[in-house]
């Protein structure tokens, strides 16, 4: 079997604590048929002269700086500067198994896959759990019904929420972007590789080790209001990839994304929350007008968002302490 290239892309923004053992471990695989890109994201750190010095030694590596621009920016600046088969995300305070490249990889070949997914480890604080979990048992996805399910009800199985614990057929991957968002921007840029995939392998195979810290996005993110308003997003891109499926299917992205702005509005309830919120007031109508318009929705949304866009004090004063209190 030939070996085909492979581009590792590593965004980077301050990571110094971390940087070297996630180089170490890349330059380490037993699949050695790698560009390794690291793009230097204006880190304030060592971190971008930590790139250089790795590039210098090491003819697989290629360092690049630019102007802070954030992680998606980041990302597709990595793949502008790409040349192989296949790409793969790692985030620079991650690591990999020395194998991580080679199982992947197989499995690409085995199945002729668009998209090899792989489990996980992840370490929080040093300390390993299994709150986070990509790939819970070895199966092949084909129909695109399944990703759509995954989302909607499979909750410990998560591979379609992050774009690293991947290898990704690189002419997939052409002419999509990231979404400019705060966060979830890994899993709306998922659900547009899912929906042109035709095959994708998910094996249990444990070969990256996902660290999450104190400071991190994800662990501190979720009562940030700016966040979860880009939770909406998710289900935004949930219902046009339910488009290929049935309408049973279609009904429970269509109420999943109606949820998520319910969801967003009910933990919106005083002081501070309620003025910011109020401050995406257009945002939201948006994306109400949007799932309205669906057919399906359930009744408790469609009163609940109709009432909300018609009248957001009527909302914070009258129906939302009733909601409240039978929640």
């Amino acid at each position: 079997m030939t070996n085909e290239l492979i581009s590792i892309i590593v965004p980077v923004y301050n990571a110094e604590k971390y940087l070297a053992k996630c180089i170490e471990n890349i330059i380490s695989q037993t699949y050695s048929t790698f560009e390794l890109i690291l793009v230097d994201d204006g880190s304030k750190d060592g971190s971008g002269a930590l790139c250089d010095s790795y590039a210098e030694k090491d003819n697989r590596i290629r360092a690049f700086h630019k102007n802070n621009e954030g992680v998606s920016v980041a990302r597709e600046f990595g793949l502008a500067q790409s040349k192989g088969e296949y790409i793969a995300f790692i985030d620079a305070d991650d690591y990999i198994a020395e194998d991580y490249l080679k199982v992947l990889y197989q499995d690409i070949i085995k199945y002729n896959a668009d998209i090899s997914c792989c489990d996980c480890f992840e370490i929080v604080n040093g300390a390993e759990t299994n709150h986070f979990r990509c790939v819970l048992e070895n199966r092949i996805i084909e129909n695109k019904a399944e990703y759509v399910q995954d989302y909607i009800l499979n909750t410990k199985e998560l591979y379609g929420y992050v774009v690293w614990a991947k290898l990704i057929r690189k002419e997939l991957i052409e002419g999509q972007a990231f979404k400019r968002i705060r966060f979830g921007e890994d899993t709306v840029y998922m659900m547009n590789l899912f929906e042109k995939a035709n095959i994708t392998v998910l094996n249990n195979y444990k070969g990256y080790y996902y660290i999450r810290n104190e400071d991190s996005v994800t662990i501190n993110g979720f009562n940030d209001i700016t966040k979860q308003l880009n939770h909406i997003y998710i289900g935004e891109a949930l219902v046009h990839l339910s488009g290929m499926t049935d309408k049973c299917i279609q009904n429970s992205a269509v109420n999943d994304y109606a949820k998520r702005i319910y969801a967003v509005l009910s933990l919106q309830i005083k002081g501070n929350e309620k003025a910011s919120f109020e401050e995406n007031y257009d945002y939201v109508c948006q994306h109400i007008n949007s799932v309205l318009k669906l057919k399906g929705v359930k009744l408790k949304y469609k009163i609940t968002l109709r009432f909300y866009k018609l009248s957001p004090k009527l909302y914070w004063t009258v129906l939302r302490p009733i909601l409240g209190s039978k929640q």
